[in-house]
């Protein structure tokens, strides 16, 4: 499904969130709400890392609206999966060229991966 929104439909970033989705459980409204801080990165390549999920985001009229989690055990750290930068490796040409393109997908591109090297 991933493959087929970034190749066949043109979004590679969204075939990265379905994938980073699916690997980590998250929901939609968590993935909305992460930043940067929130993603810890492996220090050694092949080593896995986590996320932290202390946060919720949904679309309002007008802009975006921060909450947190419904209860306190969805408030928790996800163990991210080894093979997961090479994962991201696989989408980052396509993403790096699609934002050049696209300012707003650059923005959204930002607030988690501030760098191709993450």
């Amino acid at each position: 499904m991933a493959d087929h929104i970034g190749r066949v439909q043109g979004h590679p970033i969204y075939a990265l969130a379905v994938m980073f989705a699916a690997f980590t459980g998250l929901r939609a409204g968590e993935l909305a709400g992460l930043n940067v801080g929130d993603l810890t990165l492996p220090q050694v390549l092949g080593s896995a890392g986590s996320v932290n999920v202390t946060r919720t985001r949904r679309a309002v009229r007008g802009g975006w609206e921060t909450s947190t989690p419904k209860s306190a055990k969805s408030r928790r750290v996800v163990p991210m999966m080894r093979g997961w930068p090479t994962i991201c490796a696989h989408f980052w040409p396509t993403i790096i060229r699609t934002a050049a393109r696209r300012t707003p997908t650059m923005t959204r591109l930002r607030r988690c991966f501030p760098a191709a090297t993450g």
